[in-house]
């Protein structure tokens, strides 16, 4: 890091002194410079990347623009802590649309927090006048999306209606990106007997307060649909569970991870059931059943 900052300062006087050996700023009318997007919003662990700064109207010559940044906010990113500005001196020459302010985020670890604001701000603007004057930049935790760490692959281990231990590869997907309504509410688990089209909805359960998650199984989901049985049917398969001798497909069943994410229980008791169900009417047979179930990366 301090190599790091030792090169952000050298870039830094770089681009002050290119600044000012030309005075020779844009004389042209209507150009003004701005910040693009109002806000953005970045992963701690994201490293590098770019706020851009763009130019409108036609430029005749350079422009010189100073930048700073302000805290924002309940929770702050503090420069130098948790984030590093590359340079706050943009020399834009003529006919040039674009620049970018480069920002690095800094990793702080396994701390848990809120996700952290600051604001970069147009201060000064040689050779035209100010737009869109702010970028509110929002840098997310890392530590506490358990949503992300719990994605990829996994053995799923059961034992059958006959007592036989087996286990099966599955895999859990979720939203990639963290503007989907599912990020940190849905996971999927794909691979149910050993078919990727078999997918059951998992719901996720965290609460940043106490540090505690789980997840939830709901009973009563689609978990394949129109699959061909031969004799039986075509069939949608039904995720439930049974009680005294009755398949059941009210509630849900749920696990809980383990510190490391590569462990995943259930309840003894938890059984589940893969109910077969033609033109929305359950016909009475089920295509698995599995208990004393557990998951591990």
């Amino acid at each position: 890091m301090k190599l790091y900052k030792l090169f952000t300062i050298a870039l830094a006087a770089v681009a002050m002194t290119a600044c000012s050996d030309d005075d020779d700023f844009n004389s042209a009318s209507g150009v003004s410079v701005g910040m693009l997007n109002p806000e953005m919003s970045v992963k701690e662990t994201k490293g590098l990347f770019d706020v851009p700064v763009v130019v409108t109207g036609e430029a005749n010559g350079p422009i010189s623009v100073t930048i700073a940044v302000e805290t924002v906010g309940s929770s702050v990113a503090v420069e130098n802590e948790h984030y590093v500005i590359t340079t706050k001196n943009l020399n834009i020459p003529a006919g040039v649309k674009s620049v970018n302010v480069e920002v690095n985020t800094i990793d702080d670890g396994d701390l848990i927090n809120d996700p952290r604001q600051f604001q970069i701000v147009i201060t000064e603007c040689k050779g035209a006048t100010i737009g869109q004057p702010s970028t509110l930049v929002t840098i997310k935790d890392s530590d506490s999306e358990f949503y992300e760490k719990l994605q990829g692959k996994w053995t799923f281990k059961y034992s059958n209606n006959k007592g036989v231990e087996q286990s099966t590869n599955v895999t859990m997907t979720g939203a990639a990106d963290d503007a989907d309504p599912d990020y940190n509410n849905v996971l999927y688990l794909n691979g149910w007997q050993g078919y990727n089209w078999v997918s059951a909805a998992v719901l996720y359960h965290f609460d940043l307060t106490t540090k505690e998650g789980y997840l939830e199984f709901p009973y009563g989901q689609i978990i394949a649909e129109g699959v061909d049985f031969g004799d039986v049917g075509i069939c949608d398969i039904v995720l439930g569970t049974a009680a005294d001798g009755y398949a059941v497909f009210d509630g849900s069943a749920v696990a809980h991870w383990d510190s490391t994410f590569k462990n995943i229980t259930f309840d003894p008791a938890t059984k589940f059931y893969g109910f077969l169900f033609d033109n929305g009417k359950f016909n009475g047979y089920n295509w698995f059943s599995y208990v004393k179930m557990s998951m591990a990366k």
